[in-house]
């Protein structure tokens, strides 16, 4: 089996994992958006002015635990793109191991709108 053929199957690169990667990716782009939106309020009003209701607790638990399953999932699948496929010049692998290994999720999401997306599928 020729390079072209073993890229071409690599799961990273299946129709299914790269929905799942953009699903990720918007998950966890809205949970940092949101997350900068709580703190700009903490520091401006010393509080989140959101009322406490049984039903926005449930909902923050859940987007909690779908947010953490998608960080988790694009962290590692954008990790093992970066390890297996990435064929960057050696700084830019440098600077996004930097980036993927210190900022975690934050990073991988970056990642993914920056590298993955963009690259050219074979």
């Amino acid at each position: 089996m020729n390079e072209t053929a073993k890229v071409a199957e690599h799961w990273a690169l299946q129709p299914r994992a790269r929905l799942l990667f953009s699903y990720a990716a918007a998950v966890t782009t809205i949970l940092f958006a949101l997350g900068v939106i709580a703190n700009v309020l903490l520091a401006i009003y010393g509080t989140i002015p959101i009322p406490k209701t049984l039903f926005l607790n449930i909902s923050g638990a859940l987007l909690g635990i779908l947010g953490a399953c998608a960080a988790i999932w694009l962290w590692v699948g954008m990790c093992w793109y970066w390890v297996q496929l990435d064929h960057s010049t050696r700084r830019s692998k440098i600077l996004w191991f930097l980036a993927l290994l210190l900022t975690n999720w934050v990073g991988a999401t970056a990642y993914y709108f920056l590298v993955y997306r963009r690259a050219e599928r074979p």
